[in-house]
């Protein structure tokens, strides 16, 4: 998209200098008078090496001028760089001046020490004034001097609030659970089932960590007795009742 045309025209354009908006408007105006088609758009920016745009400190237009005639554009924009040369230096010189060059930089030091080195006719205190305590009266009595110190001490203590009753919940709404049910007793053939499946393997175990010789008749015994439990629980698990005969589920109200 271009931007303020000359109102010439050419086949094709070259970018010829990044120049203020109103330089720009300038230069269309004297290319158009050379025959020279232009045309100004607004700056973006330079692109870094991260392909960030950098964009200008102030406004500025690229100037873009006909590639064929790109020398005569460069030579008038030179044309008009040296003729407001002159412009500048004259209005620098009719400048109002600030003063500062005037300024004798070792008096204004020397004045600086002498400030820094004297005494402050009102010293500065290292506290509030606020915060001074009142002179202490010769004539009062140590005692009651000592006890007014204590009870504006206590002035200031705050005292803790008083704790609220806890008020508990009403026994009626109180749920207390059951006792739990006594476990059930073992009858002496599982207990008997039990030594067996742990008492057999426990007798090898035990035998061949301390290096004894049980022989064969105590191997056999020690696994028959674990065989002998195990398919004594396993068979008397089918005498006891499945839990699906219950017709309630388990559930009790």
């Amino acid at each position: 998209m271009r931007g303020r045309g000359n109102g010439l025209r050419a086949e094709s354009y070259t970018p010829l200098a990044v120049l203020d908006p109103q330089v720009a408007d300038l230069m269309l105006e004297l290319l158009r008078d050379q025959g020279i088609a232009a045309y100004a758009v607004p700056y973006a920016g330079e692109t870094g090496p991260y392909q960030d745009v950098r964009p200008p400190d102030r406004p500025k237009d690229r100037l873009w001028v006909d590639a064929r005639a790109t020398e005569r554009a460069r030579q008038v924009l030179d044309q008009l760089v040296n003729a407001d040369a002159p412009v500048a230096e004259t209005r620098a010189a009719d400048s109002p001046r600030t003063g500062l060059e005037d300024i004798d930089e070792e008096e204004a030091w020397r004045q600086i020490v002498a400030n820094f080195r004297a005494e402050a006719a009102e010293p500065v205190p290292r506290w509030p004034a606020a915060e001074d305590l009142e002179p202490e009266d010769e004539d009062e009595d140590p005692e009651e001097r000592h006890r007014g110190r204590l009870l504006r001490r206590r002035d200031r203590e705050i005292e803790p609030p008083e704790p609220e009753e806890i008020r508990g919940a009403d026994e009626e709404e109180h749920f207390v659970p059951p006792p739990p049910p006594p476990l059930p007793k073992a009858e002496p053939v599982t207990k008997a089932a039990w030594c067996g499946v742990v008492g057999g393997p426990a007798f090898l175990l035990i035998a061949t960590i301390l290096g004894w010789q049980v022989g064969t008749l105590g191997f056999v015994l020690g696994v028959g007795a674990f065989v002998a439990g195990f398919v004594t629980l396993v068979a008397r698990m089918k005498d006891r009742p499945s839990a699906d005969d219950d017709p309630d589920g388990g559930a009790v109200v």
